[in-house]
């Protein structure tokens, strides 16, 4: 990061998915050069860029000069640059070993049917031993629902649940697959 001549305007914030400071830096000098290094375990983190003065670090119209930000890899490249006309804030939301994508944990091999449902629901995929199965309602709460289960599949009875949006998970050797249920 390198501040711009009015350095003291801008404040770094990282917080975790907990909102607990992981680092902050403010009350930056003018047009100096800082680079830390920060080495983050598991988990979603916010990086949040404010400026007191709402012109970011390189605003055209002002005589404030020119600053950037920018996230790096140690040993490596450039992951992201910030744009530094950014006005009052800029805010980057991101995991560390943590994917998002559904594309990818779906490559676990699991499927939920039917879906939609009226009551009664398969859980298939290769090798369901050794994992740990639930179903959680809308509100975040484990259901305990009658349950059959074999090798190769999980059977939920849904019947006397109110209809509604649910999720299957499974977590088998700390990798979790989450599908959402549609029960009519």
């Amino acid at each position: 990061m390198r501040s711009n001549s009015a350095g003291n305007e801008t404040k770094v914030r990282l917080e975790d998915e907990w909102g607990t400071v992981i680092y902050e830096r403010n009350g930056l000098g003018a047009n100096q050069l800082y680079r830390d290094t920060l080495f983050l375990g598991l988990g979603c983190y916010s990086l949040k860029i404010e400026d007191s003065d709402d012109d970011g670090i390189d605003f055209w119209n002002n005589s404030d000069g020119v600053g950037f930000i920018r996230i790096m890899e140690v040993g490596g490249g450039i992951l992201k640059t910030f744009e530094g006309d950014f006005g009052k804030s800029s805010t980057l939301n991101f995991t560390v070993n943590h994917l998002l994508k559904t594309e990818k944990i779906a490559q676990m091999g699991y499927k939920c049917y039917p879906n939609p449902t009226t009551g009664r629901v398969t859980l298939a995929g290769y090798d369901l031993a050794g994992t740990k199965v639930s179903l959680i309602n809308n509100l975040g709460q484990t259901l305990n629902v009658p349950t059959e289960i074999t090798a190769t599949e999980v059977q939920f009875d849904l019947s006397n649940q109110p209809s509604g949006i649910y999720f299957v998970t499974v977590l088998k050797n700390n990798v979790r697959w989450t599908e959402k249920l549609i029960l009519q």
